[in-house]
């Protein structure tokens, strides 16, 4: 790896520590050898936005559209208040708590 991706690696890892938020995975270790970095991401449902829209799409709610809805935005506010801004937010990459 070169020095530039070394650093954008640990910048990443330090965004963990900057990024503690309830509706945020958490980062619960790091470490890096010679090639490679390793996060070590707290334990999570496999269950993203899209598979829990398509499983209860006819069961769905408003309110519980509008609770997810602002619990995104609410994330959202937090990370760009934090100076961080996602590029590839979609409903695969959001992940579900099994009180959701």
């Amino acid at each position: 790896m070169t020095a530039a991706q070394i650093e954008t690696y640990r910048d990443k890892i330090n965004m963990y520590d900057v990024c503690r938020h309830v509706n945020i995975v958490e980062l619960e270790d790091s470490f890096e050898n010679q090639d490679n970095f390793y996060l070590c991401l707290e334990m999570h449902s496999e269950m993203t936005l899209h598979n829990f829209i398509t499983t209860v799409k006819d069961d769905l709610e408003e309110v519980q559209v509008r609770n997810l809805a602002l619990k995104i935005a609410q994330s959202l506010e937090f990370l760009h208040d934090k100076g961080v801004v996602l590029r590839n937010l979609s409903c695969h990459g959001i992940l579900m708590s099994e009180s959701t």
